[in-house]
């Protein structure tokens, strides 16, 4: 599960490169850990016509039942099987673009996965609350690469 992400300087300058219409959100962009509930770069579809990619700046994580903590993170595997997701998933997809991903050991040491250079880019959906838009990050299984 991806409980916090990484952007370092040179990801969102190549983020920068892929979107023309950035300025205004790029502005406000913020380096380093993006943790849950932070306010946080994402991509997503805008127009039917003529599709485009928008940058928005959401937060991260959907409130949690009964109002209780977020939910940062959706199993891609069952995101169609859960109601809070669902519709989310079928019509408000997003990307949300890294630098890397920490994952925890049993012992609370962190660990960073990255690839040097490349940006990482997460597939996520998002949902409008009272607040605003707000996004979760869709994860599966781990693959060997980071068991």
């Amino acid at each position: 599960m991806c409980g916090r992400y990484y952007i370092d300087d040179e990801t969102a300058r190549q983020i920068e490169r892929l979107v023309a219409d950035i300025d205004r959100e790029m502005n406000h962009r913020k380096t380093g850990d993006i943790r849950p509930s932070e306010q946080a770069l994402v991509l997503k579809g805008s127009g039917n016509v003529e599709p485009t990619i928008m940058p928005e700046l959401m937060g991260w994580g959907f409130p949690g039942y009964s109002g209780k903590g977020l939910v940062i993170n959706a199993r891609a595997e069952s995101v169609l099987e859960k109601r809070s997701f669902q519709d989310s998933v079928l019509h408000r997809r997003c990307i949300i673009p890294a630098g890397g991903f920490y994952e925890w050991s049993p012992r609370r040491e962190k660990y960073w996965f990255k690839r040097p250079g490349e940006i990482l880019f997460m597939a996520g959906c998002y949902r409008r609350f009272e607040e605003g838009d707000r996004f979760v990050v869709l994860t599966t299984a781990a693959n060997p690469s980071v068991l």
